[in-house]
């Protein structure tokens, strides 16, 4: 994960982040951050991770409260072949318990606390499948999907049918991998299938043609020559992970950026200029 700069404790408990009173501080603070010159699609980097515990639906639920179209998050496959939301390898961080997600069987993995670890208003909660994830967007927004595991297009494709919704509720990441690229085409036709990196703007109409719909990039690698070729052929260009409003604002207003990730959709969204009636 690449983020902008990292912010002082003082700054975090203003934007609602982490403070002396506990990791989940309510927030965010209103501040007073110039608003952006332009309107910008907000993504929440596995959820409202500022102040939930992330890769869970209370932090999918407030990511889209607070004004996400987007949530993105972190997909593992488990010891029986079923898929969960974590980002790590093992459970270590995130959970009460200990090992590795693909040597876990669901049953023993909705058996830990992931909510905790955060903050104790958040203990209880649990590791969601893909299948409840998708219900929490349902009707609210897109999930963005970094999976960590191959061949698992139709293990996704099952997931929607299960969720009721269809492969447009949901924009695969592929890290920059042809395998994974063949497998999601295969499985899952009408999902904008996005690439993790940003090519040279010579490279698009192929990348286009292979199948690819957009991207998702680390803010730093984007550049206005790039951003302006994937935008006159309809491929979203999405960065991450941005933490400061100073970068929000450099990325909307000097770089030309559309779409940003972020730990803060609250204070991103509040940054936003009003839509009009």
């Amino acid at each position: 994960m690449f983020i902008d700069r990292n912010l002082p404790m003082e700054e975090l408990s203003r934007l609602g982040g982490p403070s002396a009173a506990g990791a989940g501080a309510p927030g965010p603070a209103p501040g007073p951050e110039k608003p952006l010159s332009r309107r910008v699609g907000v993504v929440g980097h596995r959820g409202d991770n500022c102040c939930a515990p992330e890769n869970t639906l209370a932090a999918i639920r407030q990511a889209f409260d607070k004004g996400a179209e987007y949530v993105e998050v972190d997909v593992r496959r488990t010891a029986n072949g079923d898929l969960v939301l974590l980002h790590d390898e093992t459970v270590d961080r995130t959970t009460d318990g200990r090992g590795r997600v693909a040597d876990l069987t669901l049953w023993e993995l909705k058996a830990l606390d992931a909510g905790s670890w955060h903050s104790p208003k958040f203990a209880g909660e649990k590791i969601p499948t893909l299948a409840e994830a998708l219900l929490a967007a349902k009707g609210r927004g897109k999930l963005i999907l970094d999976v960590k595991a191959l061949d698992v297009g139709q293990d996704i494709r099952r997931a929607l049918s299960e969720a009721g919704v269809g492969p447009d509720a949901i924009l695969p990441v592929m890290n920059v991998d042809a395998r994974a690229l063949a497998d999601f085409r295969k499985h899952l036709g009408g999902a904008v299938l996005l690439w993790g990196e940003a090519p040279d703007p010579s490279a698009l109409d192929a990348l286009k043609a292979s199948g690819v719909g957009g991207f998702e990039v680390p803010f730093w690698t984007v550049k206005p020559p790039f951003l302006e070729a994937a935008r006159a052929r309809g491929m979203p260009v999405i960065v991450y992970t941005v933490i400061a409003p100073d970068t929000m604002r450099w990325l909307a207003d000097d770089v030309g950026v559309d779409v940003i990730e972020t730990d803060f959709p609250g204070v991103l969204n509040s940054l936003r200029p009003k839509l009009q009636p």
